[in-house]
């Protein structure tokens, strides 16, 4: 296990400079939802605030530990304002869809599981590594950001991808 997190603390990072609170965002990406062909979802100036929660791989240990915290509050995000939470990671739809339904989350319809399949939002937004040695191909860092209006007002993003510290659903709670 150790080697492995190894790799991925060292693999190299793709794309733009992160992006930062205060920052519009502003990547043009749509998403998948709910067809493996068609992108329907962006996140770009979304009316009211939103939860992204991006994730290095569906089913992955960590990633599967992290989400159903942000799945178990959602009732509370919701009642801090939180219109919706969006998890966003690099596969495909159908590897999303089942992930959702595998953490007990098919019924919620304000926690969306979103497919960024070829990873082009992952990258707008500076968050993509080289996980080929370990996921087969580039993969998303472990963020957490509340975005309202279209504007990033907190944004955490793990030091250790292989870990969840200031991404978990509970330290996001507290920045609200």
């Amino acid at each position: 296990m150790a080697e492995i997190i190894q790799k991925v603390q060292s693999a190299i990072s793709i794309g733009a400079v992160p992006v930062q609170v205060g920052q519009k965002l502003e990547t043009g990406v749509k998403l998948k939802e709910h067809s493996p062909v068609e992108a329907t979802v962006s996140l770009d100036n979304v009316e009211g605030k939103i939860v992204v929660v991006g994730v290095p791989g569906a089913f992955t240990p960590t990633c599967s530990n992290q989400i159903p915290g942000y799945v178990k509050e959602l009732e509370t995000f919701l009642s801090k304002g939180v219109k919706a939470v969006y998890v966003v990671t690099v596969n495909d739809t159908f590897v999303t869809s089942s992930w959702k339904e595998k953490l007990g989350a098919e019924e919620k319809t304000r926690i969306h599981f979103l497919a960024d399949d070829a990873g082009k939002f992952t990258s707008a937004i500076g968050m993509g590594f080289d996980a080929t040695g370990l996921l087969g191909n580039m993969r998303s860092h472990r963020y957490a950001m509340i975005v309202n209006n279209g504007v990033i007002e907190a944004l955490e993003q793990e030091p250790d991808d292989g870990k969840v510290t200031n991404t978990a659903a509970d330290k996001l709670l507290a920045k609200l």
